[in-house]
């Protein structure tokens, strides 16, 4: 839990007022909602209930609930129609979780009615980051809803295998986990 919310808030960080984002379901991303109290007039887009019940006392935020099918194991709502009401908005920046990552895989789920909402966030927006804690490194899920070069930023509690260091300094995605030096590979 403590790893997930030094995720959380070093994601949160990268929102900024008047921004649009896209918070996925998944137990990491939740805790970008705890660091986001000093952020004004953003508009959140979401189908994580959780995300909606940790909002919805703040008054400077627009909360946008895409609905759909209700998925129990992660409190989310997913189908056809949350694929089709997501691709009418533009976003600043998405925040998607995953459940593996890996080089040769990339990000992936293992909940096929998840996967096209991830991968339509990840396209849809200007600035894509993938929020996961380390033990999620070189493992792979049912389906890849995105490469790994599909991504601006990689959030993480720990340094990753030099391999995914190195592969984000070719790629120009910016890596960043606590208590790095200025919490950016270079």
């Amino acid at each position: 839990m403590q790893s997930k919310h030094k995720i959380g808030l070093l994601a949160a960080s990268l929102i900024k007022d008047n921004d649009s984002i896209f918070i996925d379901s998944g137990t990491t991303t939740i805790h970008i909602i705890d660091s986001l109290k000093n952020v004004k007039n953003i508009t959140i887009i979401t189908n994580n209930m959780n995300v909606i019940y940790l909002c919805k006392n703040f008054k400077n935020y627009k909360l946008i609930f895409l609905g759909g099918e209700f998925i129990n194991s992660t409190n989310c709502c997913a189908n056809y129609d949350t694929v089709k009401i997501l691709k009418k908005y533009n976003l600043n920046k998405s925040f998607i979780a995953a459940n593996g990552f890996s080089l040769q895989k990339g990000a992936t789920n293992s909940d096929i009615c998840e996967h096209d909402i991830k991968s339509l966030a990840v396209k849809q927006c200007q600035q894509s980051i993938l929020v996961i804690d380390y033990s999620k490194f070189g493992r792979a899920g049912l389906a890849t809803f995105a490469p790994a070069n599909a991504f601006h930023t990689i959030i993480t509690d720990q340094m990753p295998d030099p391999s995914y260091i190195q592969y984000c300094t070719n790629n120009h995605i910016d890596l960043i986990w606590p208590n790095i030096q200025e919490n950016k590979i270079i």
